[in-house]
């Protein structure tokens, strides 16, 4: 019978326990299949490594924190259906792992050379009986002792003049070791002596603190509420000398910070916003016809058009248009795009600027009236030209829904609109309408809404809530993602929802009737998305149950198990035929290193600090699964610098490609990004800033028959490691080949897969296998 690959048996084989042969090959060969195991090798080797780690308390009492539990675990005698709970704890915690692999470390030394006790040690401890029994005696001998000589160090006469020795040697009385007596340390008999410091130092820290707090309370003055009697002239005793021009300064409005007060300046022209494509590869050929074209309008709420104007009416903001193209301002480099750069919109009050805020459109600065919000309240935007004290009144908080708890934590994120930021959402926390919400990878938070629905939102996807607005019942836009819908065992639920450009009502005609959602934008291969609007494409498939969709005045469109409904901008709604569900739906659930990276990213993830300032914090974890997570989220949030970073870095090597497809996907679904992605490949990478654009947005058989498969190929010789890596991303995404080359080695010792590339060349085997459109992958959990 094959041996288990558990934690015991994994820890023998880093201690190298002496086990038969066929057992260590058939160890090694599943540990080379597993790549749990081999994260797992990584991890016990870096926390028996790392010297600050803690240490279990030695009466500590649990799962795996007993030392008995972890004795007979090492021993193989803890009973079988304690050891899968023992294990787990290990797993999630670094001490209890690092607790269990020393020791199991320090008894494979025992088992293997046995431990040596010098002959000197040994006598020592034999004799510590008789040496206790001596000092007991020698304790009770002194017993009539004055304390006082005691105290002053001071021994008896006879056991210092030498009176009572023998002649030959010592007296009966001594004649085992002397013990000193004890003795009132140096240090006490001084702290006795300097008792009156301590009260000295608190009673000047008292002073000192009710100094401040009556500084605090005003000026030293005759308006000072308590100590004012003191600064009074005679004459003026009882009469008020309080003034309301000194109370007005007392109480002055701050100003705005003078960050809110500067208008950013527009980028130049050519910088961000240049859609030439580099010289070494060829353009898209589609890139000239669709910038030409007028990109098509989004429907808003009541179901109008959106303009380029910013809207002053709290009814009729539509900030769900941050996922979708919009008309461009005057010199932006980019359509429907607005960058935290760029200066606010005109009419628009500025909001304070925040350090390292996301530059996306995530974080795009909405309309608000001048003027500082009041606390705790967040700004309403007001009627144009209004002005009666019922127009400034903010408008009533409608509540959508709520943010349920799972079985393991999840993190949902919340912008802020007055501080331009996204926060973590706590759990069960209330949902309120026009709430912008964000999920990061590999997470998948629950909501519930008023209406009796529940979505499960996959991550990464954006969302907004929709409140009440009758007829039509509450709901949410899904931006850009993937969720799952269903009912509480209700039949005849509703929920609005906004979808790739479409708003109506999803009626669940069946009580165990199941939705799977996902709003996707889809972007042929070559093209640039801050040239070539893409199309936003909306799946609603059943999984299970009937479903009915009502938009507007169309008449009713009802699909059932094996169909779905499709949402395409600009065109009705089409019922087709399907025969199986997203892969997303039916696929496996998140693999095992990556739910161990989402566990450990979530607690350090905290609610009042901004969401992007905890996950550059954790860019540089020690282990690279929880750091490329950290990575993707902020790619989420529209921040590219750190995955164009680690392209660079060998350490990311295994997440490259999920990496390059995290910023394929942004940059469709967010049009903002693209132009950060140039901005910060021209600030990062000057030299070729040019050929790593280009390389994100692959190639079709016609841009490849004319040339670019030599220069892809030629690019796998490239001095830099980036665009080696997305290089080979692209051959590899064609041919579905590797021919064994690894671009972070060096091209000088890969002879034999270069020269395997330019057969292909030569044969003319670089082309995609069906000649049809290529679009950029979709939304993935």
């Amino acid at each position: 019978m094959p041996m288990r690959l558990t934690l015991r048996t994994l820890l023998a084989y880093l201690d190298e326990i002496p086990l038969p042969q066929e057992e260590v090959e058939a160890l090694r060969a599943r540990i080379d299949e597993s790549e749990f195991a081999q994260g797992l090798i990584q991890r016990i080797r870096s926390v028996l490594r790392r010297l600050r780690l803690g240490a279990p308390r030695v009466d500590a009492k649990g799962a795996a924190v007993d030392a008995n539990t972890v004795a007979e675990y090492l021993d193989n005698t803890l009973p079988a259906d304690r050891v899968a709970d023992f294990e787990r704890v290990c797993l999630e915690s670094d001490v209890q792992l690092a607790e269990v692999a020393g020791c199991h470390q320090i008894l494979a030394l025992v088992v293997s050379e046995p431990a040596e006790i010098p002959p000197d040690l040994r006598e020592k401890i034999y004799r510590l009986p008789e040496t206790h029994q001596q000092q007991s005696d020698s304790q009770s001998d002194s017993a009539g002792q004055p304390i006082g000589d005691t105290v002053a160090g001071v021994e008896p006469v006879a056991a210092t003049t030498g009176t009572g020795l023998l002649a030959g040697g010592r007296s009966a009385a001594t004649s085992a070791p002397a013990v000193a007596r004890p003795q009132v340390p140096d240090y006490l008999r001084a702290a006795r002596r300097q008792a009156w410091r301590p009260w000295l130092a608190t009673a000047s820290l008292v002073a000192l603190l009710l100094a401040a707090a009556i500084m605090a309370l005003g000026p030293l003055d005759a308006s000072h509420p308590l100590l004012g009697w003191l600064f009074r002239p005679p004459q003026a005793t009882g009469v008020p000398t309080s003034d309301p021009s000194t109370m007005v300064a007392r109480t002055e409005i701050p100003a705005q910070p003078a960050a809110a007060q500067e208008s950013a300046t527009q980028p130049a022209a050519g910088e961000a916003g240049s859609s030439s494509p580099p010289p070494e590869l060829t353009a898209p050929e589609t890139q000239a016809a669709a910038a030409s074209e007028p990109e098509p309008s989004q429907p808003s709420a009541t179901g109008g058009e959106t303009s380029g104007q910013t809207a002053t009416v709290a009814a009729e903001a539509n900030p769900m248009n941050t996922g979708m193209a919009e008309p461009a301002s005057s010199g932006s480099p980019i359509a429907g795009t607005s960058r935290p750069e760029s200066g606010p919109p005109p009419g628009a009050a500025t909001a304070p600027a925040a350090p390292d805020s996301p530059p996306s459109e995530l974080a795009r600065p909405s309309s608000q009236p001048s003027g500082l919000p009041e606390p705790g309240r967040s700004p309403t935007p007001t009627v144009s030209g209004a002005s009666s004290p019922d127009a400034a009144a903010p408008a009533p908080v409608v509540e959508v829904g709520r943010f349920l708890p799972g079985e393991r934590r999840q993190v949902l994120a919340r912008f802020d609109a007055a501080q331009q930021l996204w926060f973590r959402l706590p759990e069960r926390e209330l949902l309120k309408a026009d709430e912008r919400l964000l999920v990061l990878p590999t997470f998948r938070p629950q909501l519930a809404f008023s209406s009796g629905v529940q979505a499960l939102l996959i991550g990464p996807c954006s969302v907004q809530m929709l409140g009440d607005q009758p007829p039509q019942p509450s709901g949410m836009a899904l931006v850009w993602g993937s969720a799952l819908l269903d009912t509480a065992g209700v039949a005849g639920s509703t929920i609005t929802l906004r979808l790739a450009g479409h708003i109506g009502q999803l009626r669940f005609m069946s009580s165990d009737a199941t939705l799977a959602m996902e709003v996707t934008r889809q972007l042929p291969w070559g093209s640039d998305p801050a040239v070539v609007g893409s199309l936003g494409t909306a799946r609603l498939v059943a999984t299970s149950g009937q479903f009915e969709w009502l938009e507007g005045a169309q008449p009713p469109v009802s699909w059932q198990q094996g169909e779905e409904l499709v949402l395409v901008e600009g065109l009705p709604a089409a019922r087709h035929k399907t025969e199986a569900v997203p892969d997303w739906v039916s696929g496996p659930q998140l693999r095992d290193i990556d739910l161990r990276a989402s566990r450990e990213l979530e607690p350090l993830l905290a609610v009042q600090k901004p969401l992007h300032l905890s996950l550059q914090e954790q860019v540089v974890h020690r282990q690279v699964e929880v750091a490329a997570l950290a990575i993707q989220s902020l790619v989420a949030l529209g921040q590219v610098e750190p995955a164009v970073l680690a392209l660079s870095q060998e350490r990311f090597s295994l997440y490259w490609r999920v990496l390059i497809e995290s910023l394929q996907r942004a940059a469709v679904e967010q049009p903002a990004v693209a132009a950060d992605l140039r901005r910060v490949l021209q600030q990062q990478r000057p030299e070729d800033a040019a050929v790593l654009y280009r390389l994100f947005w692959g190639f079709t058989n016609e841009q490849l028959q004319a040339g670019d498969d030599q220069r892809l190929v030629q690019m796998l010789e490239h001095p830099a490691l980036d665009v080696r890596v997305l290089a080979f991303d692209n051959l590899q995404r064609i041919t579905g080949k590797t021919f064994l080359y690894r671009p972070e080695r060096d091209p000088a010792l890969q002879r034999r897969p270069l020269q395997e590339w330019r057969s292909a060349l030569a044969k003319g085997e670089i082309r995609w296998p069906n000649a049809a459109a290529r679009a950029v992958p979709a939304t993935a959990p």
